[in-house]
């Protein structure tokens, strides 16, 4: 498990608030003006502009600002820090009401609707435990639909 420098996992939502309240989005190590390469697979997907699609660990991240401006209507941000959300509805003013924001830990997530997409750049590594792996791994079975496409970005030894 991640430790933070308080000593608490990295999968821990109250870690994450702090984050959020602590950090602005370019001050984080997973910044990008531009997720291009996020972008990209997802056009390579082939998918419609109203195919469904959830960000896994979305939070403040600008991939949904990019989404909705090249006309994606069916968008699910999903992230364990409500702070993260309410920066990321507060960037994007009026167009927040497009999305459907998700606060809860991927882990616990209830699935109520399959999505064609499903894209995380951002949760997937920080996911240790085998139990947590094994939840993830069930909760994307669950949740995309058959030939539906699943994006997972992690870090390398290089960064994002």
């Amino acid at each position: 498990m991640i430790k933070s420098k308080i000593g608490e996992s990295a999968t821990n939502k109250d870690y994450w608030e702090r984050v959020y309240q602590n950090r602005s989005l370019i001050e984080s190590g997973w910044y990008q003006p531009i997720p291009e390469n996020s972008l990209n697979l997802i056009a390579a997907s082939n998918i419609s502009k109203k195919s469904s699609i959830i960000d896994v660990g979305g939070g403040d991240s600008l991939l949904v600002d990019h989404l909705l401006s090249r006309g994606y209507q069916d968008i699910t941000v999903l992230d364990i820090s409500e702070k993260a959300i309410d920066k990321a509805k507060k960037r994007l003013g009026a167009l927040a009401e497009k999305v459907t924001w998700i606060c809860s830990d991927i882990t616990k997530y209830q699935v109520n609707t399959p999505f064609d997409l499903w894209h995380d750049r951002a949760c997937l590594h920080f996911l240790t435990q085998d139990s947590d792996l094994k939840l993830y791994k069930e909760k994307a079975l669950q949740s995309i639909t058959p030939g539906g496409t699943l994006i997972l970005g992690t870090f390398s030894k290089t960064g994002p």
